[in-house]
């Protein structure tokens, strides 16, 4: 019984001694250290339309064959692809099934090709 009223004490003092060193000189950060840092990346590169994959005609191909779903089998590409537009780009929408589970994903591409690259005014 000792033992773990032992163990209790040790642990508070640990975090009572953490908490007086870290209001004395601040170790920890703080909300708006935090709010200033870099945004962290919550989603895959393509899950969104806000993080569009930039790629040309051949890598877009390349993507459309690279993609497996999380059971570890080839997707496939469900239709050739919608076009929607985002933030002032055009986004083309690669939609994917998954023959073994069923699961089903889509993946938004930046076209960067020469031809469609428009210049900045």
């Amino acid at each position: 019984m000792w033992t773990v009223i032992g163990t209790i004490l040790i642990a508070l003092a640990s975090v009572g001694t953490g908490l007086l060193i870290d209001r004395r000189w601040g170790v920890l950060p703080r909300n708006a250290g935090l709010a200033a840092g870099k945004p962290k990346l919550l989603e895959a590169p393509g899950a969104t339309p806000a993080s569009a994959i930039p790629a040309s005609i051949g890598e877009i191909e390349r993507l459309r064959r690279a993609q497996h779903c999380t059971c570890r089998t080839a997707m496939d590409v469900s239709a050739d692809g919608d076009r929607v537009t985002y933030g002032g780009h055009e986004l083309l929408v690669l939609r994917f099934a998954c023959a073994r589970c069923g699961a089903t994903r889509s993946l938004y591409v930046r076209d960067q090709s020469p031809a469609t690259a428009v210049a900045a005014p």
